[in-house]
């Protein structure tokens, strides 16, 4: 590989690397990528949220690691004021946890399941055995909305675990940190909270509680999950950050406006359970705002709101007119993005930070992908139609952090076997002997930990390295990085290699007899499938009811016999939320059905 790809910034750093790219000289593939590759690259980004997981959670970075010689757990005694507070995701590389960024992960995460159902699997279990009938992104966000469910304490909102001062200062895995006491990182760890804040961050924690209440497929869960979601949305409406005053970890309001984590809110709740306050709270937040001008990172869900907002009613504005819609908005900031792009996709010059540029531009894409959805989903028809456009420049940035770049390796970690890009993460380097910097820059990696690493803080140059000075900037990988390139990927998944079983499964299960069934597509445009896939009873009842209680639908009982689909053409209901129950003698089960034109 020639040097000239690489402009390594610090003149004493260079031997670093130089052992890397001799190595890579011999192993470095094309980076053509196969639709196959596609579905791989997803596989990874989402199982890296796996390798974030805090308490015990079965951690596969510290599960699969045979020279850790501690519990394979970490800081289990997280709590506040007495209330556990273990599990969730680690914020980046490092161990804390932080409700912006864990609260942003999980929302794009589940929207873009929400979204692109099909581009999700089931391959493995919550604990990495066989496939457990659920999709693993269900299974990965799972571990976060546990965490989310315990975030609010006696009316105080816990936004930050540990202190970045303490856990910093060693690199070694969370399972030896949790073991070092509290001045080190460890156990018990200091937790913050507010109560006079943290409106902004409970609102992304309340609509992912919202979606995951529409797909868990455990009932009792996916119940305690929408129960969990209206008190944390209650919370944010009665505690806005204050202008100028210092709570939830910033200076009121925060780095963004946070209407938009409001009206997403709002419009999700409102898709989850039809009732039409959080459609008019969504509304209200919207009245008078203008558009981001940034790109989706923790401190803006903007372009996700948009998108919410246009599918609830295509017709709401800020006030201004037509000019002045969501769709209008999300418009606007693509059109920027498409405007700036360089000749590898990125909108570089969009970018008033430099810190994670690839996160950013996965940002980026995911918004080009939610411009083109509307689109294509009739929602919209705008005079210029730029879907096309979008969707190319969607998968040349997906490519780019494949591999297709100036570098010629991929940025997400380990990808195709290639762990030339480092990033700066312990547990994936998975050793406990607190190295010097120097070392830390040359050892190897013993995990390819599916992360998106940072990327370039000029373009056309990345140092590479996990210390010297701020250059981590470049290496370092999180929650808030790999979650907008999940949203990247979705779009490019479910056209390239879509998932052929349905993805929607409910199951609930009662003295040891179940109904399993499934539902697609969901939300519903023209039709709906419904399958029985096994039930120990006859169904004895099967209909579709309104939310005042009114039946629209009845299915013949006889039609739903084991492995038998029943299709219904759905184009006489209004948009809105229903309810499928489906009975035997002895069981019953509800099903949440979301209507869209």
């Amino acid at each position: 590989m020639p040097l000239a790809f690489l402009k390594i910034k610090n003149k004493n750093m260079r031997y670093s690397v130089l052992t890397s790219i001799l190595i890579s000289f011999f192993t470095l593939s094309t980076f053509a990528n196969e639709p196959s590759d596609y579905n791989e690259a997803m596989r990874m980004a989402v199982k890296f949220f796996g390798g974030q997981r805090c308490g015990n959670t079965h951690n596969w970075l510290l599960k699969e690691n045979d020279a850790i010689t501690v519990d394979k757990t970490c800081h289990l005694l997280d709590s506040y004021k007495g209330h556990d507070l273990s599990g969730g995701w680690h914020d980046c590389g490092d161990h804390i946890k932080v409700a912006h960024t864990m609260g942003y992960a999980a929302v794009c995460m589940l929207t873009s399941y929400d979204i692109w159902p099909k581009a999700f699997e089931d391959h493995h279990s919550q604990t990495y055995g066989e496939a457990n009938g659920i999709p693993d992104v269900l299974d990965e966000v799972k571990v976060a909305t546990d965490f989310f469910m315990k975030s609010l304490v006696n009316g105080e909102f816990v936004f930050y675990v540990g202190r970045g001062g303490k856990d910093h200062t060693r690199w070694i895995t969370s399972a030896l940190q949790s073991t070092l006491g509290e001045e080190n990182g460890g156990n018990p760890r200091e937790c913050t909270a507010t109560s006079t804040g943290g409106g902004w961050q409970a609102m992304n924690y309340a609509s992912s509680l919202a979606l995951m209440s529409l797909y868990y497929p455990n009932k009792d869960y996916a119940d305690q999950c929408l129960v969990a979601a209206k008190e944390l949305y209650e919370y944010a409406l009665t505690h806005r950050p204050i202008d100028g005053v210092y709570c939830d970890g910033f200076y009121g309001p925060g780095n963004s406006n946070i209407k938009d984590e409001y009206a997403l809110a709002g419009a999700i709740m409102y898709k989850v359970t039809g009732e039409e306050k959080y459609k008019t709270n969504a509304i209200n937040e919207i009245n008078g705002l203008w558009e981001s001008n940034s790109p989706l990172a923790w401190d803006t869900v903007a372009d996700i709101m948009y998108y919410y907002i246009t599918v609830m009613d295509p017709t709401v504005t800020n006030g201004s007119g037509s000019w002045g819609s969501m769709f209008a908005f999300l418009e606007k900031n693509t059109g920027k993005i498409m405007d700036n792009a360089n000749e590898y996709g990125i909108p570089w010059n969009w970018f008033s930070s430099k810190w994670g540029t690839n996160k950013l531009a996965s940002g980026c894409a995911f918004s080009l992908a939610l411009y083109a959805k509307l689109i294509d989903d009739g929602i919209v028809k705008p005079e210029n139609d730029k879907s096309a456009q979008a969707l190319a420049q969607n998968e040349k940035i997906v490519n780019y952090m494949l591999g297709d770049n100036e570098f010629k390796h991929p940025f997400i970690h380990g990808f195709k076997g290639d762990m030339y890009c480092r990033i700066h993460h312990r547990n994936a380097m998975g050793r406990d002997d607190n190295p010097p910097s120097e070392i830390k820059n040359t050892a190897p990696f013993k995990f390819a930990s599916g992360g998106l690493i940072g990327g370039p803080t000029a373009e056309g140059s990345f140092s590479n390295m996990i210390e010297d000075a701020d250059l981590f900037m470049e290496t370092e990988g999180g929650c808030d990085y790999n979650a907008p390139f999940i949203g990247a990927l979705a779009n490019v998944v479910a056209s390239k290699t879509p998932h052929s079983t349905p993805v929607d499964i409910y199951q609930q299960t009662n003295h040891n007899e179940s109904i399993m069934l499934q539902v697609y597509p969901n939300p519903i445009k023209e039709e709906m499938s419904i399958n029985i896939l096994s039930s120990t009873e006859p169904v004895t009842k099967a209909l579709v009811y309104n939310m005042n209680g009114q039946t629209v639908k009845r299915f013949n009982t006889n039609d739903l016999s084991n492995s038998k689909t029943v299709t219904w053409n759905t184009n006489e209901l209004t948009p809105g939320t229903y309810l499928l129950q489906v009975s035997t003698k002895n069981q019953m089960i509800t099903k949440k059905l979301v209507f869209i034109k």
